[in-house]
């Protein structure tokens, strides 16, 4: 009889000072344990300093707490760390800050947070392979661009705005139009130019305004 798993579903105690890990036990033999150390993102603890300038981060691990020393070093010192959350317990986490009357932007790379990202008012799965199952969110991001989340971020702010100025710029010509039209004045073969004309400059304005802000946040 084999086992392999957690010191929980061993057939009888052990006296072993690596609590959390994967321990064998071959026909009522115990033979070790290892564990299987993670692989951290490349520059994630410059992410996390920009991000906490912006944002107040939590972490909900599903994970023992056998890497908190490590986390500790990437995320500020009042960052609130949480280990061995069940998904249940991460909905709920999420709820919690709503209640609070909070956005909550949600990043996550596993089912296990499907219920909070779908909870949550933004929620990001992450994915090394966008051709995998991803659980129901508002948008995926490819683990690779992770980094550039804060970027994302700026330019979603850019794009209100670029949205705000074309309402603006909408308005601008229909109370031109209008102007012309109490007046009596406003021909039908003005009002066919007037028309495509906005639709062209607004269309133009948005498509070169969202390309500039790609390439001002290195997004292109």
């Amino acid at each position: 009889m084999v086992y392999a798993g957690s010191e929980r579903i061993l057939p009888f105690h052990i006296t072993c000072k690596k609590v959390s890990g994967v321990h064998l036990v071959i026909d009522s033999t115990y033979k070790g344990c290892f564990m299987v150390e993670h692989e951290w993102r490349k520059d994630l603890s410059t992410l996390m300093s920009k991000l906490t300038h912006k944002f107040r981060l939590k972490v909900l691990s599903g994970d023992s707490n056998k890497d908190e020393k490590t986390l500790r070093t990437i995320f500020s010192p009042n960052t609130d760390i949480r280990f061995e959350q069940s998904p249940h317990q991460k909905l709920e986490a999420i709820i919690s800050q709503q209640n609070n009357g909070d956005r909550v932007m949600m990043l996550g790379d596993g089912l296990n947070d499907a219920g909070a990202l779908k909870q949550a008012d933004f929620g990001i799965a992450l994915t090394d392979n966008i051709n995998n199952f991803t659980p129901g969110c508002d948008a995926i991001l490819k683990g690779s661009a992770l980094n550039e989340l804060p970027n994302f971020y700026q330019l979603s702010r850019n794009g209100l705005q670029i949205i705000k100025i074309s309402f603006a710029i909408a308005i601008a010509y229909n109370c031109i139009g209008l102007y012309f039209a109490v007046q009596g004045t406003l021909y039908p073969l003005v009002a066919a130019i007037l028309m495509p004309i906005s639709t062209i400059t607004i269309i133009s304005f948005t498509t070169l305004a969202t390309r500039y802000f790609a390439r001002k946040h290195k997004l292109r």
